[in-house]
Parts: structure tokens; C-alpha cells; sequence
């Protein structure tokens, strides 16, 4: 049996029955429905990532691109004004050695770097850190507990 509906209900049941068909109606006509005018807190949304679903063949075209090459640590010596940096001189086999600098100062002595064979990056734009010039960058892996 249905509950009876006393005459509260009913205006609001008509106010409400006739405020969603003028919403129905602007919706019809494209028309913009005006918000309440009492302030709400808006919930700030997190920026979408500009960055685009990478697939297998981006991955492998982008990797394509690199130019990693076997080259042999000549010469290393802590950055004079990096803390973390180290400078290196590196043969790959090039008419010069090529100077890079390398964030490896926390995991490896001046010792333990000269004379280790390294892959690096080879066709990166060349730039300057803290005052060096470097011209590519060491590729580098580490395990789980950063041996």
C-alpha cells in the first residue's frame, strides 16, 4: 500500500517535478544550468598527465633512437663544486675522450670507476653541469638493495 502524502510532500514533489523538466528543457536547448549561488568547497582535480600511453612500439623506436656505446673510463675525479657529481674521461673509441659527469659519487670511489668498462649515452645533446662540460651520460642499474 502506498504511504499517504500530505500536502508538504506534494508541493515539493511538484517543485522538484518542475524544476527537473526546466533542466530537461535547457539541456534540450544546450543551454549552460546555473549552479546554486551559495559558495561550495571545489575539490582541486589532479592535472592530467600530458604524457600519452606508451606502447611496445614506442618503446622499442625510442630505444632505436639511442646510441649507447662501450667505452672505458680513462680518468675520473671528484666535481670540485658538485657534491654528488663525479667528471670522467671516457675512450669510446672516438678521436678524444669524451668528458662526462656522472651522479655516482655516492656509490663509487675515484678507484673503483678508472679503468671499468661502462655503457654510455652517446648522441645526447652535450651540456654543462655545475660548470663541466658533459657529453653523454653513463647508463646505470642497481639491484634491490642498491648494490
Amino acid at each position: 500500500l502506498p504511504l499517504p502524502i500530505d500536502k508538504r510532500q506534494k508541493n515539493h514533489f511538484a517543485k522538484v517535478t518542475q524544476n527537473n523538466s526546466d533542466i530537461s528543457d535547457k539541456i534540450k536547448a544546450k543551454e549552460t544550468i546555473p549552479t546554486h549561488d551559495k559558495k561550495k568547497k571545489e575539490k582541486k582535480k589532479a592535472p592530467t598527465p600530458a604524457v600519452a600511453p606508451i606502447d611496445d612500439s614506442d618503446v622499442k623506436t625510442a630505444f632505436a633512437a639511442l646510441d649507447v656505446r662501450v667505452g672505458q673510463i680513462i680518468e675520473a675525479w671528484p666535481h670540485p663544486e658538485a657534491d654528488k657529481l663525479f667528471c670522467e674521461k671516457i675512450d669510446i673509441g672516438e678521436e678524444q675522450p669524451r668528458t662526462i659527469a656522472s651522479g655516482l659519487r655516492a656509490h663509487y670511489s675515484v678507484e673503483d670507476l678508472t679503468n671499468r668498462h661502462v655503457l654510455i649515452f652517446a648522441n645526447l645533446k652535450a651540456r654543462t653541469m655545475q660548470g663541466f662540460r658533459s657529453e653523454g651520460m653513463v647508463l646505470c642499474a642497481a639491484t634491490a638493495d642498491h648494490s
